[in-house]
């Protein structure tokens, strides 16, 4: 793994584009595997940094990274287990390479859409969204399944809430950097109000579940974390309320100058 990494840094997979995207596949699946230590993911994630860099030179890199995308979806089938372990995989690599970073960031997207929707928004999978684009697939992906207000109203089972907060975590990847989310305050604050009214409807009687507790930790510390970077102006809160308009206000009455009317007592003896 080490030695593939090297040979990629140094260019000389640069003229085998097309397996680039068949040893980072092979990269990612390996990280599967759970008796994976902090060190081997360091290590992969080294080794997928430095395939992304060499995928991101050649002129395919949109086609064959959208690939990679493709075939991950294929293979994790919705598992949210395995798709955060992936992408913690990517995390490694995204510290180092901003072409790992962009592939961790769609991938992401990919997963929460593909959770929400039959098939994912092409433009998210392909990288051509921007922002607001994106935003808004995560937003219509939330109204669904996962992410469903009214799922949690009743007392769900342990494994239920173990899912949620992997759903979740994988969520807050796929929002992306405080930069993303300054770009469309309004979504990320509509994306932040779901994630509290999930809470919320989370019945948490005397934290008698881990696995509750921890769902509910994970959404308020997405939700708060939303509005702590990307938070709404007063006035812009202000413009859609109605009785927050001031009307003009009347000059203030001139204050009387004349000399009062009342009787003068101070010349009465």
């Amino acid at each position: 793994m080490v030695m593939l990494g090297d040979l990629a840094s140094k260019g000389v997979l640069a003229g085998s584009t097309t397996e680039l995207p068949y040893y980072i596949r092979v990269a990612l699946l390996l990280s599967l595997d759970y008796r994976l230590g902090r060190t081997c993911l360091e290590t992969i994630g080294t080794c997928i940094a430095q395939l992304c860099d060499a995928l991101k030179r050649s002129n395919d890199w949109e086609t064959l990274s959208t690939d990679i995308i493709e075939h991950m979806l294929d293979t994790t089938k919705q598992d949210v287990f395995e798709q955060h372990h992936i992408l913690e995989a990517l995390k490694w690599a995204a510290a180092t390479s901003p072409a790992a970073w962009e592939l961790r960031l769609r991938l992401a997207t990919s997963f929460v859409e593909q959770h929400g929707s039959e098939e994912p928004c092409s433009d998210c999978r392909t990288g051509k969204a921007d922002t607001s684009h994106r935003l808004k697939c995560i937003w219509n992906a939330m109204q669904r399944d996962e992410f469903s207000a009214s799922r949690f109203k009743q007392s769900g089972l342990p494994e239920d809430y173990v899912k949620m907060t992997m759903a979740v975590k994988i969520l807050g990847i796929a929002l992306g950097s405080v930069d993303d989310l300054q770009k469309d305050k309004k979504m990320a604050n509509e994306i932040a109000k779901r994630l509290r009214l999930i809470f919320g409807n989370i019945a948490d009687p005397r934290a008698s579940y881990i696995e509750r507790s921890e769902a509910k930790h994970e959404l308020v510390t997405l939700s708060s974390w939303i509005r702590l970077v990307a938070p709404i102006t007063d006035s812009d809160t202000q413009t859609r309320l109605p009785f927050t308009k001031k009307e003009p206000m009347e000059p203030p009455l001139a204050i009387q100058t004349e000399p009062s009317m009342a009787p003068d007592m101070s010349s009465k003896e």
